[in-house]
């Protein structure tokens, strides 16, 4: 038995890894792989909206109705521009107290 692993990408983002398990994996497997973990990726991009069954996968427990709205007003965790790429993770909150954010700029590179 052999393994493959794809990353899910669309543009600039990682939604992923789509991992498979065959007896045998020659070129072409991986070629067919990756289209499909593109394919997959576009579809989480073009139906997260309209479900929450994607963000119930990554939870392990409910979260409250306040962190849900926080989560879902946060940006992106990846940007991407021709001279870098910045990526960050969150892990979520489940209940919310306080401020959603702080951003200090001046801490990270000086008043």
């Amino acid at each position: 038995m052999s393994g493959c692993i794809c990353p899910c990408w669309t543009a600039a983002t990682r939604w992923g890894v789509l991992a498979v398990t065959l007896d045998t994996v020659v070129d072409d497997d991986r070629r067919l792989l990756r289209r499909l973990a593109g394919l997959v990726a576009d579809m989480i991009v073009t139906k997260h909206s309209y479900t929450d069954q994607f963000f119930q996968a990554r939870r392990r427990e409910p979260m409250s109705v306040a962190a849900e709205m926080q989560w879902s007003l946060l940006p992106p965790l990846m940007m991407t521009v021709p001279q870098v790429t910045v990526a960050g993770i969150l892990e979520p909150a489940y209940s919310i107290t306080g401020d959603s954010c702080r951003c200090r700029p001046e801490a990270l590179w000086g008043s």
